[in-house]
Protein backbone atom coordinates (compact mmCIF):
# COMPACT_ATOMS: atom_id res chain seq x y z
CA UNK A 1 0.00 0.00 0.00
CA UNK A 2 3.11 2.64 0.77
CA UNK A 3 4.59 1.69 -2.31
CA UNK A 4 1.16 2.18 -4.31
CA UNK A 5 1.17 5.56 -2.91
CA UNK A 6 4.63 7.04 -3.41
CA UNK A 7 4.03 5.95 -7.05
CA UNK A 8 0.67 7.58 -6.97
CA UNK A 9 2.21 10.96 -5.49
CA UNK A 10 5.45 10.42 -8.03
CA UNK A 11 2.86 10.27 -10.97
CA UNK A 12 1.18 13.61 -9.95
CA UNK A 13 4.07 15.27 -9.57
CA UNK A 14 5.42 14.35 -13.01
CA UNK A 15 1.86 15.65 -14.47
CA UNK A 16 2.04 19.03 -12.85
CA UNK A 17 5.43 19.61 -14.22
CA UNK A 18 4.26 18.64 -17.36
CA UNK A 19 1.21 20.78 -17.49
CA UNK A 20 3.66 23.75 -16.28
CA UNK A 21 5.66 23.62 -19.11
CA UNK A 22 2.87 22.80 -21.51
CA UNK A 23 0.82 26.23 -20.20
CA UNK A 24 4.58 28.20 -19.99
CA UNK A 25 4.87 26.93 -24.53
CA UNK A 26 1.35 28.43 -24.75
CA UNK A 27 2.33 31.64 -23.43
CA UNK A 28 5.26 32.48 -25.15
CA UNK A 29 4.18 30.79 -28.73
CA UNK A 30 0.10 31.56 -28.81
CA UNK A 31 -1.73 30.17 -31.73
CA UNK A 32 -3.34 32.66 -34.06
CA UNK A 33 -6.15 33.01 -35.79
CA UNK A 34 -4.02 32.01 -38.94
CA UNK A 35 -2.68 29.31 -37.60
CA UNK A 36 -5.99 27.56 -37.46
CA UNK A 37 -7.61 28.55 -40.59
CA UNK A 38 -6.60 30.85 -43.60
CA UNK A 39 -7.73 34.21 -43.40
CA UNK A 40 -10.19 35.83 -45.90
CA UNK A 41 -9.36 39.35 -45.78
CA UNK A 42 -5.71 41.45 -45.02
CA UNK A 43 -6.15 45.21 -43.80
CA UNK A 44 -3.93 47.33 -45.56
CA UNK A 45 -5.13 50.60 -43.99
CA UNK A 46 -6.71 51.83 -47.38
CA UNK A 47 -9.26 54.33 -46.99
CA UNK A 48 -12.46 53.94 -49.42
CA UNK A 49 -12.31 56.77 -52.22
CA UNK A 50 -16.00 56.91 -52.33
CA UNK A 51 -17.21 57.47 -56.07
CA UNK A 52 -20.29 55.76 -56.17
CA UNK A 53 -22.31 58.87 -56.34
CA UNK A 54 -19.70 60.47 -59.06
CA UNK A 55 -21.10 61.36 -62.29
CA UNK A 56 -18.01 63.10 -62.90
CA UNK A 57 -15.95 66.26 -62.50
CA UNK A 58 -16.80 70.34 -63.58
CA UNK A 59 -13.98 71.64 -65.30
CA UNK A 60 -13.37 75.54 -64.98
CA UNK A 61 -11.70 77.14 -67.48
CA UNK A 62 -10.44 80.55 -66.07
CA UNK A 63 -8.58 83.93 -67.19
CA UNK A 64 -8.10 86.94 -65.23
CA UNK A 65 -11.56 87.98 -65.65
CA UNK A 66 -13.35 84.56 -64.81
CA UNK A 67 -16.17 85.05 -62.58
CA UNK A 68 -18.23 81.66 -61.63
CA UNK A 69 -21.49 82.02 -59.88
CA UNK A 70 -22.83 78.93 -57.60
CA UNK A 71 -26.25 78.98 -56.59
CA UNK A 72 -27.66 76.52 -53.99
CA UNK A 73 -30.47 75.67 -55.91
CA UNK A 74 -30.56 75.43 -60.07
CA UNK A 75 -31.96 78.86 -60.44
CA UNK A 76 -29.72 82.13 -61.72
CA UNK A 77 -32.94 84.67 -60.87
CA UNK A 78 -31.55 83.88 -57.04
CA UNK A 79 -28.53 85.87 -55.07
CA UNK A 80 -25.52 83.59 -55.53
CA UNK A 81 -24.34 81.32 -52.63
CA UNK A 82 -20.78 82.01 -53.65
CA UNK A 83 -18.58 83.74 -56.08
CA UNK A 84 -15.22 82.98 -57.29
CA UNK A 85 -13.30 85.74 -58.54
CA UNK A 86 -10.30 84.50 -60.54
CA UNK A 87 -6.99 86.47 -60.54
CA UNK A 88 -3.08 86.41 -61.44
CA UNK A 89 -1.54 87.16 -58.19
CA UNK A 90 1.47 88.37 -59.03
CA UNK A 91 2.70 88.61 -55.63
CA UNK A 92 3.63 85.02 -55.98
CA UNK A 93 3.57 84.68 -59.68
CA UNK A 94 0.40 82.10 -59.48
CA UNK A 95 -3.28 82.72 -60.74
CA UNK A 96 -5.62 82.30 -57.31
CA UNK A 97 -9.11 83.60 -56.63
CA UNK A 98 -11.49 85.16 -54.21
CA UNK A 99 -14.01 83.69 -52.64
CA UNK A 100 -17.32 85.85 -51.82
CA UNK A 101 -20.19 84.90 -49.87
CA UNK A 102 -21.88 84.52 -46.60
CA UNK A 103 -20.38 81.08 -46.02
CA UNK A 104 -17.12 79.08 -47.27
CA UNK A 105 -16.84 75.87 -49.09
CA UNK A 106 -14.10 73.91 -47.77
CA UNK A 107 -13.22 72.07 -51.58
CA UNK A 108 -13.41 76.13 -53.28
CA UNK A 109 -10.02 76.20 -51.82
CA UNK A 110 -7.22 77.57 -54.03
CA UNK A 111 -4.83 75.08 -52.53
CA UNK A 112 -6.88 71.99 -53.40
CA UNK A 113 -6.67 72.62 -56.97
CA UNK A 114 -3.94 72.78 -59.73
CA UNK A 115 -4.40 76.44 -61.03
CA UNK A 116 -1.07 76.50 -62.19
CA UNK A 117 -1.45 73.87 -64.45
CA UNK A 118 -5.61 75.54 -65.27
CA UNK A 119 -6.80 72.76 -63.28
CA UNK A 120 -9.78 73.34 -61.58
CA UNK A 121 -12.46 70.44 -60.74
CA UNK A 122 -15.18 69.65 -58.71
CA UNK A 123 -17.22 66.29 -58.15
CA UNK A 124 -20.04 65.55 -59.77
CA UNK A 125 -23.10 64.30 -57.99
CA UNK A 126 -26.08 64.90 -60.76
CA UNK A 127 -26.66 67.03 -63.34
CA UNK A 128 -30.46 68.80 -64.77
CA UNK A 129 -30.74 70.67 -67.88
CA UNK A 130 -27.44 72.39 -68.13
CA UNK A 131 -26.82 72.95 -64.61
CA UNK A 132 -23.80 70.54 -62.59
CA UNK A 133 -24.42 69.47 -58.77
CA UNK A 134 -21.17 69.96 -57.53
CA UNK A 135 -19.81 68.73 -54.13
CA UNK A 136 -18.48 71.64 -52.39
CA UNK A 137 -18.17 70.00 -48.43
CA UNK A 138 -17.27 66.60 -48.68
CA UNK A 139 -17.86 66.38 -44.36
CA UNK A 140 -21.19 66.96 -44.80
CA UNK A 141 -21.88 66.23 -48.50
CA UNK A 142 -22.74 69.35 -49.16
CA UNK A 143 -23.68 70.89 -52.98
CA UNK A 144 -23.84 73.89 -54.43
CA UNK A 145 -25.01 74.01 -58.40
CA UNK A 146 -23.34 75.66 -61.51
CA UNK A 147 -24.71 76.39 -64.93
CA UNK A 148 -22.80 74.75 -67.62
CA UNK A 149 -21.06 77.41 -70.45
CA UNK A 150 -18.25 77.70 -72.58
CA UNK A 151 -15.81 77.75 -69.12
CA UNK A 152 -17.96 75.52 -67.30
CA UNK A 153 -17.79 71.95 -69.03
CA UNK A 154 -18.79 68.35 -68.03
CA UNK A 155 -16.62 65.36 -68.28
CA UNK A 156 -17.60 61.98 -67.33
CA UNK A 157 -15.03 59.46 -65.62
CA UNK A 158 -14.23 58.37 -69.51
CA UNK A 159 -13.05 61.55 -71.01
CA UNK A 160 -11.47 62.32 -67.36
CA UNK A 161 -9.16 59.15 -68.03
CA UNK A 162 -8.80 59.09 -71.85
CA UNK A 163 -7.15 63.18 -71.00
CA UNK A 164 -5.34 61.64 -67.94
CA UNK A 165 -0.94 61.84 -68.64
CA UNK A 166 -1.17 58.30 -66.59
CA UNK A 167 -3.19 55.76 -64.68
CA UNK A 168 -2.06 53.41 -62.43
CA UNK A 169 -3.33 51.13 -59.76
CA UNK A 170 -3.81 51.80 -56.24
CA UNK A 171 -2.74 48.00 -55.34
CA UNK A 172 -1.46 45.94 -57.81
CA UNK A 173 -1.75 42.93 -56.01
CA UNK A 174 -5.58 43.09 -55.57
CA UNK A 175 -5.85 44.53 -58.63
CA UNK A 176 -4.50 42.38 -61.47
CA UNK A 177 -4.29 43.12 -65.40
CA UNK A 178 -5.95 40.46 -67.14
CA UNK A 179 -6.86 39.29 -70.37
CA UNK A 180 -10.60 40.34 -70.36
CA UNK A 181 -12.88 42.90 -68.10
CA UNK A 182 -14.15 39.89 -65.68
CA UNK A 183 -12.27 39.28 -62.66
CA UNK A 184 -11.98 35.43 -63.70
CA UNK A 185 -10.21 36.40 -66.91
CA UNK A 186 -6.02 35.12 -67.44
CA UNK A 187 -3.24 37.08 -65.28
CA UNK A 188 -0.92 38.85 -67.40
CA UNK A 189 1.92 39.61 -65.25
CA UNK A 190 4.23 42.73 -65.54
CA UNK A 191 7.28 43.52 -63.90
CA UNK A 192 7.52 47.47 -64.94
CA UNK A 193 5.95 50.02 -62.42
CA UNK A 194 2.28 51.29 -64.01
CA UNK A 195 2.18 53.39 -66.30
CA UNK A 196 -0.78 53.19 -68.15
CA UNK A 197 -2.63 55.49 -70.92
CA UNK A 198 -6.61 55.02 -71.20
CA UNK A 199 -7.58 53.00 -74.31
CA UNK A 200 -11.64 52.08 -73.64
CA UNK A 201 -14.11 51.36 -70.77
CA UNK A 202 -16.33 48.76 -70.05
CA UNK A 203 -18.95 49.48 -66.82
CA UNK A 204 -16.51 49.35 -63.60
CA UNK A 205 -13.30 48.02 -66.35
CA UNK A 206 -10.69 50.06 -68.62
CA UNK A 207 -8.61 48.62 -70.99
CA UNK A 208 -4.92 50.26 -70.67
CA UNK A 209 -1.92 50.04 -72.30
CA UNK A 210 1.54 50.83 -70.74
CA UNK A 211 3.21 53.79 -71.81
CA UNK A 212 6.70 54.22 -72.98
CA UNK A 213 7.15 57.73 -71.92
CA UNK A 214 7.49 56.43 -68.61
CA UNK A 215 9.23 53.60 -69.45
CA UNK A 216 11.51 54.11 -72.74
CA UNK A 217 13.44 50.87 -71.66
CA UNK A 218 10.52 48.53 -72.48
CA UNK A 219 11.27 45.31 -74.68
CA UNK A 220 7.17 45.32 -75.21
CA UNK A 221 4.50 46.99 -74.19
CA UNK A 222 1.56 45.46 -72.24
CA UNK A 223 -2.23 45.99 -72.57
CA UNK A 224 -5.02 44.86 -70.85
CA UNK A 225 -7.79 45.46 -68.64
CA UNK A 226 -8.28 46.48 -64.82
CA UNK A 227 -10.82 47.13 -62.74
CA UNK A 228 -11.10 51.06 -61.78
CA UNK A 229 -14.21 51.03 -59.21
CA UNK A 230 -15.09 47.96 -57.00
CA UNK A 231 -18.24 47.04 -56.47
CA UNK A 232 -18.18 48.88 -53.02
CA UNK A 233 -18.04 51.80 -55.61
CA UNK A 234 -14.76 52.64 -54.62
CA UNK A 235 -12.15 54.23 -56.82
CA UNK A 236 -8.90 51.37 -57.08
CA UNK A 237 -6.93 53.69 -59.69
CA UNK A 238 -5.02 57.02 -59.21
CA UNK A 239 -5.51 59.17 -62.25
CA UNK A 240 -2.87 61.63 -63.21
CA UNK A 241 -3.66 64.88 -65.09
CA UNK A 242 -0.33 65.98 -66.07
CA UNK A 243 3.25 64.18 -65.81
Amino acid sequence: MRRFTTIFILCVVIFSCLSGNDQHTKAVFPVTASMIEPQQTVSTGWECIDVAGVLGFADISFNATTVVYFYAKPNASVRPAQTLRFYDDKTINSWSFRAEGEKSYPLLNPERHKLDYSLFDLAVKSRLSGWLEVEVDEQTNGTLWLQESRGVRFKNWRQVMKEAFAISRINTGTNPLRTKPYSTAKIININERDCFKFKQMQGDWIRVAQATYCNTDLKSTASGWIRWRDENGCRIVEIFPFA
